[in-house]
């Protein structure tokens, strides 16, 4: 069983999970900072098992005018294939749009493939950032009220 909380980006659970977040971007990118942290004002979505561990997150980060970006989504390894990051991604999104967000936006890697599958799965749209070299995806959704 897990339990889905809302919570600050420095709250010490998310900054734990982007920290392993980053350790296993750095192991499958081979870069040594795989982008920007998140921003102070975040809302996360956390994820915690029975036990009270932080086992999966998602980030909003309020833009321009109802816009967020989704960023730092994340789970586990021993929390895999059991459906979380969607259930993540519906809370973010449901959080989103009753705080007035009216459209979502992310980015993603392109080796990131379980990652794409799961934002088109949720509805999410390809954009045209008109680079064909681009080791980037960027999605977006509009949500209704």
């Amino acid at each position: 069983m897990v339990s889905l909380l809302v919570l600050p980006a420095d709250d010490a659970r998310v900054q734990h999970l982007v920290g392993a977040m980053v350790g296993e971007l750095r192991t499958r990118y081979g870069v040594l900072e795989p982008g920007p942290g998140l921003d102070s004002q975040a809302t996360c979505v956390v994820a915690v098992d029975v036990d009270g561990v932080a086992v999966g997150c998602v980030a909003l980060e309020m833009g321009e005018a109802g816009t967020a970006t989704v960023r730092r989504m994340y789970v586990v390894p021993s929390h895999r294939g059991q459906g979380l990051a969607g259930r993540l991604l519906r809370a973010a999104e449901e959080h989103a749009a009753n705080t007035g967000i009216r459209e979502l936006q992310l980015m993603t890697g392109v080796d990131q493939v379980e990652a794409v599958a799961l934002y088109r799965g949720a509805g999410w749209a390809i954009q045209d950032r008109g680079d064909p070299v681009s080791s980037t995806v960027v999605m977006a959704k509009s949500l209704t009220p």
